[in-house]
């Protein structure tokens, strides 16, 4: 299964299926096994009243302390133990999630059970309660459980791509990454960018690669295709407009990068979503 990092996350289009999302309670000291099978969806686990401690099949053991929100990778394998903080059971509160590219895919957004936001995790209760209480109604609606849904991993990709951008590792080029965020049509020049990070234009290719896997033309040239991708899917543009929506002033040159990055026309993509 592939990964679309958390930083990654943000720009990212994707869908959610499912979905599930209840209130837990454990005895102290109860378990849970996931060892002889891999999870079948993602998950985010709030440990409310409650600490956890994970084995996994590589023996490596994982303890997280209470109010940790947890991310559990689709197809992970674990042992869980629960235990009780000052209360009689173990509280947490679970949200199951399947995560689909838009080629209909499953992906994850890391190869192993991780902590998110660990010191911030009080902007992201309320969401964990609404959607707790969302799917409880007995008129469950599943849109308006995807949009609480949709919304915090948001947030939570938002933090975790400004951290990136703000790392002391890419800080030297975080003038740049936010101008890519901001003018995702615009100069994608090595040169301009360099010296707007005040970088070599060599120090500044590696940096960038090292933080997107992709060079900065790539970084963008993504972007847009992703954005082409969703308009043709709406039906509401033709292929012209798409094409001078996502800042190609040549239709013709614009179906002809689509067909390569995708191996399709835009015009029968639009026909086969």
């Amino acid at each position: 299964m592939h990964v679309i990092e958390w930083k990654d996350l943000y720009l990212a289009d994707y869908g959610l299926f499912r979905l599930a999302a209840i209130d837990q309670k454990w005895n102290d000291g109860q378990e849970f096994l996931m060892l002889s099978r891999t999870r079948p969806t993602s998950a985010l686990l709030y440990l409310k009243d409650s600490r956890a401690e994970y084995l996994l099949p590589s023996g490596k053991t994982l303890s997280f302390p209470q109010g940790s929100l947890l991310y559990f990778p689709q197809g992970c394998r674990y042992r869980a133990r629960f235990f009780a903080c000052g209360r009689q059971y173990a509280n947490t509160q679970l949200i199951e999630f399947e995560l689909r590219d838009t080629e209909g895919q499953p992906f994850a957004c890391s190869q192993e059970i991780m902590s998110l936001m660990a010191d911030k995790i009080s902007a992201f209760e309320d969401s964990i309660a609404e959607a707790i209480l969302c799917y409880s109604q007995r008129s469950f609606s599943f849109g308006a459980f995807r949009a609480i849904l949709y919304n915090l991993l948001t947030r939570i990709a938002k933090r975790y791509q400004t951290e990136a951008v703000f790392s002391r590792e890419y800080f030297p080029i975080a003038p740049a990454i936010r101008y890519l965020i901001a003018h995702p049509y615009g100069d994608t020049d090595i040169a301009s960018l360099a010296q707007m990070c005040h970088l070599s234009e060599n120090c500044f290719r590696n940096l960038f690669k090292q933080y997107s896997g992709k060079t900065p033309s790539k970084y963008c040239l993504d972007n847009r295709m992703l954005r082409a991708k969703q308009l043709l899917e709406n039906g509401l543009h033709s292929v012209a407009e798409v094409a001078a929506m996502v800042g190609f002033r040549d239709a013709g040159y614009f179906t002809k990068v689509f067909k390569k990055e995708t191996g399709i026309l835009p015009g029968q993509y639009g026909q086969l979503r």
